[in-house]
């Protein structure tokens, strides 16, 4: 069981990490990652969308980044929006929370890589890379190769990663409509008081109608009585057959806690009615 410290401990790291992301270490001067055999990307019924590249980096580049080597395709942005990204696709050994993300300005041609992964003490920490095409994309245009300006300072995103418990769902089905239609996903999920920090347990019955919208995430019904200020909440997906959940409450200092964990593909879902959801990432809210 969780003591006091701990807790008060982890109530100080959430504090840090789910501020605004904040500047990192700041390190030497960066060698620029190099993009090879990069051509043009391109989407449904050949509509030109962009670049693709592969591109790599060694671990210890900036403080506390594991290598990469992976293949990024590299959508376009318009009008310079802001963008996360698309995921890379990793071609050697990927680390546990590491992932890198790429995208392409229509308009300028600059591409910007990021780097995620997991640093001490379980923060998040980002890296960037900028670069510009060195041609326009277009059909048999050779885009190889380009550097890529690493950052030298880094952001820490919200949240602290850690094992926190376990969440066990039951009678798990997928929702259909009278058409047969896949709509969405159903179960009873459940948690035993004090399963991790000091949260309280709860049962409840979710259900969610499928929705494209990452962020919106419906209210769990109770099946008993729930500790004021504590609530459950879930997103789903229909194309990876995956869940996210949330688990709110508020503390006895008056920290509000969320723990959210992903639950791994359930593509059985009506002859495997049982799985289990691996909390591991705190917020403050």
């Amino acid at each position: 069981m969780h003591n006091r410290n701990l807790l008060t401990s982890f109530a100080a790291l959430a504090g840090v990490a789910t501020a605004a992301p904040a500047p990192g270490h700041k390190a030497r001067a960066i060698e620029p990652w190099i993009a090879t055999d990069g051509t043009a990307l391109f989407a449904g019924h050949g509509i030109l969308a962009g670049a693709q590249f592969d591109v790599s980096a060694e671990a210890g580049y900036i403080l506390d980044a594991p290598a990469f080597d992976v293949h990024c395709p590299a959508y376009y942005v318009y009008n310079g929006a802001a963008s996360n990204g698309t995921a890379c696709t990793f071609l050697g050994p990927q680390p546990a929370y590491s992932a890198v993300y790429a995208y392409t300005d229509y308009d300028t041609l600059a591409v910007t890589v990021r780097h995620q992964w997991l640093s001490a003490g379980g923060v998040r920490k980002v890296s960037s890379a900028v670069g510009t095409l060195p041609a326009q994309p277009a059909y048999e245009v050779t885009l190889d190769p380009f550097p890529l300006q690493v950052s030298e300072t880094t952001t820490s995103l919200p949240g602290i990663i850690g094992d926190y418990g376990t969440w066990t769902a039951t009678n798990a089905d997928f929702v259909r409509d009278s058409a047969g239609r896949l709509r969405g996903m159903q179960y009873k999920l459940s948690a035993a008081q004090g399963y991790a920090l000091d949260a309280p347990g709860f049962e409840v019955s979710c259900y969610y109608d499928y929705n494209p919208d990452a962020t919106v995430f419906p209210i769990c019904t109770p099946l008993g009585s729930i500790a004021a200020g504590s609530q459950v909440s879930l997103w789903a997906s229909v194309l990876y057959n995956i869940t996210t959940v949330h688990h709110q409450w508020t503390a006895s200092d008056g920290t509000i806690f969320q723990l959210v964990g992903t639950s791994d593909p359930l593509p059985n879902l009506g002859q495997v009615t049982e799985f289990t959801i691996n909390p591991d990432l705190l917020n403050t809210l």
